[in-house]
């Protein structure tokens, strides 16, 4: 069974393959096929391009902002809920809430 990754790369090579893209594997491509060729699997050298674990950090820290700025968003309604009900006074002269 196909994986979707796998249905997604048939429908985008179809895609460039209906636009006059040669989509061809990289270890067997023929670069003068046409004037456009889009190359599947071609190899980065050591350092170069995205691994799945920097997809998962990014991932990850995209996951952590977002947390913060919901318990943010939920800390400023706490406070204007508490400064809209009088519970939230602050005294100006010492600074001390009453």
């Amino acid at each position: 069974m196909p994986t979707p990754e796998d249905e997604a790369r048939e429908k985008i090579d179809a895609t460039l393959d209906d636009s006059g893209w040669a989509v061809q594997d990289a270890k067997a491509a023929n670069l003068s096929e046409r004037r456009g060729v889009a190359l599947r699997n071609f190899p980065l050298a050591q350092g170069h391009g995205f691994s799945e674990d920097q997809f998962k950090t990014i991932d990850d820290l995209d996951n952590a902002v977002e947390a913060n700025l919901t318990r943010a968003d939920r800390l400023r309604q706490s406070i204007l809920s508490q400064a809209f009900s009088g519970r939230l006074v602050v005294d100006s002269l010492r600074g001390q809430s009453v």
